[in-house]
């Protein structure tokens, strides 16, 4: 049998004490796949301390090895949990990059079957391709800086651009979707009463 994706989080002010109680809950995951009749896998373990990089830069000893048996846990600096990557310092960068990515394949098939489709199909096809990648998870990182969401807003664009059949968008008039309010100024909603 095999159980995927078990995730311990466990907070302090101090380093050493939270090392401690990561320690103390590995090693009561351990006794208890154990008396299961399952195991961990320390290879597939990773552990991530989650801190402000101010505070990071701080720190007087490096966060302390957490281990399973007798091998250490890993730690890493990014760690991707249920779609949504996480970085140590909760920046939500390398998240925003990925998602802009995956959107701009998907603004990609739009720009390619645009001229077939009609404005209800090229929305419907925005909504369930697009927006919702866009939304997923959303209010875990939507406090991420102006400079990291700029991919976002640019990728959206194009987006929008291909939604309405327009080479370029009229500045005057504000775009925006459902639940996205980017860096440059998208207002809610607006995107579906420009059309």
């Amino acid at each position: 049998m095999f159980a995927d994706d078990t995730t311990i989080h466990a907070h302090h002010q101090k380093i050493e004490p939270l090392a401690s109680i990561l320690q103390l809950s590995a090693d009561e995951l351990q006794a208890w796949t154990e008396s299961n009749h399952m195991s961990l896998n320390p290879q597939k373990t990773e552990v991530m301390l989650l801190t402000t990089r101010q505070k990071r830069q701080n720190l007087a000893t490096p966060f302390p090895t957490i281990q399973i048996g007798a091998q250490s846990i890993t730690e890493v600096q990014v760690h991707k949990l249920m779609g949504v990557t996480i970085d140590n310092n909760l920046s939500w960068s390398q998240h925003i990059s990925t998602t802009s990515k995956n959107i701009s394949k998907k603004v990609y098939q739009l720009s390619r079957i645009k001229h077939f489709l009609d404005t209800h199909t090229r929305k419907l096809f925005y909504t369930t391709h697009i927006q919702s990648v866009i939304d997923y998870a959303s209010t875990l990182w939507d406090s991420a800086s102006g400079s990291s969401m700029k991919p976002l807003a640019s990728v959206q664009r194009r987006a929008i651009k291909a939604v309405l059949l327009k080479p370029k968008l009229d500045p005057r008039v504000r775009y925006g979707t459902a639940s996205l309010s980017i860096s440059n100024n998208c207002t809610p909603g607006l995107l579906f009463d420009a059309i």
